[in-house]
């Protein structure tokens, strides 16, 4: 995927990113849709290998397929659409191949869900102590949220950017439609 020029980055979350890039430790991130975790992770992983894998277009079976055994260079595995899995037995095989994959020195796995942590996966998540970057962490500080609009060439009134701030509160999608909706306004 093509990186953004428009892109801010959350530094709160990004500095725990990079927490768990360096010591390996499996990654969940969460939030509603737009709150920009896939675009995060692809940001924050720029142009470093590493395979994509959406429950929406995966089957659970074809993970392991994309992993070598154990290796000498990393394999950054990311699992994205995590929340459609509803099916108690396609539950347990993720969580299985979470928990192995987890255990790898030579993985670096990254999840992302829609939802906090399911219930199916919390042992896991405490036996491997994931590093977790919710919604709230996605969500742009009000000056990142500047840093957002003047990459975007628009300077508004310290009023609108108020407002701005409190209709949205850093939130990514939130920010794209203001932007678009400003860009459109002729000066």
């Amino acid at each position: 995927p093509a990186v953004d020029e428009r892109y801010v980055r959350p530094q709160a979350a990004w500095e725990k990113m990079k927490a768990a890039q360096s010591s390996r430790q499996t990654v969940y991130l969460y939030g509603t849709t737009g709150t920009g975790k896939t675009t995060f992770v692809t940001e924050f992983l720029g142009r470093k290998r590493y395979h994509y894998i959406s429950l929406s277009d995966m089957r659970i079976s074809e993970i392991m397929e994309l992993v070598p055994e154990q290796s000498e260079t990393q394999t950054i595995l990311v699992i994205d659409d995590l929340q459609l899995l509803e099916e108690q037995g396609e539950r347990s095989a993720c969580g299985q191949i979470i928990e192995e994959l987890s255990g790898r020195r030579d993985v670096w796995l990254i999840l992302i869900s829609r939802a906090p942590m399911p219930k199916w996966l919390k042992s896991v998540f405490y036996r491997y102590i994931f590093v977790t970057i919710a919604e709230e962490e996605l969500c742009l500080s009000e000056q990142e949220q500047e840093q957002y609009l003047e990459k975007w060439e628009l300077s508004p009134t310290e009023a609108a950017r108020d407002k701005i701030w409190e209709l949205g509160h850093g939130n990514p999608l939130c920010l794209r439609i203001v932007a678009l909706r400003l860009k459109d306004i002729p000066e």
